[in-house]
C-alpha cells in the first residue's frame, strides 16, 4: 500500500491546523498579561474564521468522498 501526499485529507489537515495556530496564537497572547489586550483586535474574526473553515470542511467531504460518490451535485 502507497500513501502520497496530497490527498483527500489534506485540505482538512491543513485548514485545520492553520485554524488552530490562530487560536493558540490569541490564547498565548491573552496570557501573556492586560498589557498585550491592545494587540489582540482580531479576536472577533476567530469565530468567523473558525465557522468558515468547518463548512468549507463540510462541503469537501460532502462532495469529494473516497467513494467517488457525490451527495451534492
Amino acid at each position: 500500500m502507497f500513501v502520497f501526499a496530497g490527498g483527500f485529507g489534506t485540505f482538512h489537515a491543513l485548514l485545520n491546523s492553520f485554524i488552530h495556530l490562530v487560536m493558540y496564537t490569541y490564547y498565548f497572547m491573552a496570557a501573556l498579561g492586560p498589557r498585550y489586550q491592545k494587540y489582540l483586535w482580531w479576536k472577533k474574526y476567530m469565530t468567523k474564521m473558525q465557522i468558515v473553515s468547518s463548512v468549507s470542511i463540510l462541503m469537501t467531504i460532502l462532495k469529494d468522498n473516497d467513494a467517488g460518490e457525490s451527495f451534492i451535485n
